[in-house]
């Protein structure tokens, strides 16, 4: 009888202990799946091919007071959460296609890679919060050639589409070639599942800066 009980008692034991075991495990991930389902941002992402999604500006250097001009693209992420901030966001080119044929296929040698973004962006976008996100630039050949000439791939002195990256790797292109396109962008979140979108672009063999943006054509897919 006394073996009996000692048995049961063993079992209650193990049996408490695997519980406990299964209580700490999932209780955390419980608790953060709680927390992304109802206190996480909502988030919309907006772009269009014209002001303010496209705009006409000038990089350079201000010690010398040298400029040149530049076309930026970039897409707006709004929070349009009442309570709930989008915090420690980061962007990143997540995915490259070109079109052949009929189908698009991922560029070679292609990894996803994070995007750089305006020195005074906040850390977190606060609810009703707006901030534009730059993605991509053409910048003019005299650019080009003073600042892009180490760069590993793209002629110098014919605007080049590049996206906003503040190191390419060596093993990647460092423009994008005639043709049409399609590219994704994430937004990764500590507390919102991340945010993707698909674009497309056309980008056209013969290119002049002056009218360029007549000659491009570049929407958000989803």
């Amino acid at each position: 009888m006394e073996s009996t009980k000692n048995n049961y008692t063993w079992k209650g034991i193990v049996f408490g202990f695997l519980l406990g075991i299964i209580a700490g495990v999932i209780s955390p991930l419980g608790v953060e799946f709680f927390k992304l389902q109802f206190f996480s941002p909502d988030i919309e992402f907006k772009f269009e091919a014209k002001s303010p999604y496209v705009i006409s500006t000038v990089f350079g250097i201000d010690e010398i007071r040298e400029y040149f001009s530049v076309i930026e693209f970039r897409f707006l992420i709004e929070n349009t959460s009442k309570h709930h901030s989008a915090d420690s966001y980061s962007v990143m080119l997540t995915g490259l296609w070109h079109k052949e044929g009929e189908s698009f296929v991922s560029s070679k040698n292609f990894e996803p890679i994070k995007l750089r973004q305006y020195p005074y962006m906040p850390s977190s976008i606060s609810p009703g919060m707006r901030i534009f996100v730059p993605f991509a630039r053409i910048a003019h050949p005299d650019y080009q050639k003073k600042f892009d000439s180490k760069l590993y791939s793209g002629n110098p002195e014919i605007p080049q589409f590049r996206f906003q990256v503040p190191n390419y790797p060596r093993w990647m292109s460092s423009h994008v070639e005639p043709g049409i396109h399609r590219f994704q962008i994430t937004v990764f979140f500590d507390n919102r599942p991340p945010v993707s979108k698909m674009f497309e672009f056309q980008w056209p063999e013969k290119r002049v800066f002056s009218d360029i943006l007549s000659n491009i054509r570049i929407n958000m897919k989803s």
